[in-house]
């Protein structure tokens, strides 16, 4: 694995323990590994935490999870984060998971394998679809949250005034 100059050795050695341990596991169905997330992100102050790496297998099955998770187990415990997706999951997600994907189009690291993420082309209508989901949802949690705080005793001050008594 090529150095990651944003990230520590101690994740960086984590990145290549997870990714080795991927190989073990899936052997010739591993089609890549990429580096998604925080990590690829040298700005970000927890850029160090939690290296997602994504798994691309062959075919259309998922594999077997608990001869995975033994593999896994201890660089999933050090905090490595990992994905594991189908090639065919992959190809039928760019509609439904179109923020993600251009997240992860936009900023990723190959580290095994070939870039599956090259071809992927996705739709402006998903792309605004999605924003449109997320805004909504966000929306109606801030709304919630914020009816929640007036209504109970932990009341949100709004503007440094003071919640009228009861």
């Amino acid at each position: 694995m090529e150095r990651i100059a944003w990230l520590p050795e101690k994740t960086q050695a984590l990145i290549e323990e997870t990714s080795t341990a991927l190989k073990k596991a899936l052997g010739r169905t591993l089609e890549a590994t990429l580096l998604v997330g925080n990590a690829m992100n040298p700005a970000r102050p927890d850029r160090a935490r939690g290296p997602e790496i994504l798994a691309f297998t062959e075919g259309a099955r998922a594999p077997d999870l608990v001869q995975l998770s033994r593999s896994l187990h201890d660089p999933m415990m050090k905090g490595a984060r990992v994905r594991v997706l189908t090639h065919r999951e992959l190809d039928r997600s760019c509609d439904v998971f179109a923020l993600e994907i251009s997240e992860w189009k936009a900023r990723h690291l190959l580290l095994s394998g070939r870039d599956v993420l090259a071809k992927l082309t996705v739709d402006a209508y998903d792309l605004r679809h999605g924003l449109e989901t997320e805004l909504r949802g966000l929306s109606r949690r801030i709304r919630n949250r914020l009816l929640t705080a007036l209504a109970t005793d932990g009341r949100l001050r709004l503007l440094n005034d003071p919640l009228p008594s009861r």
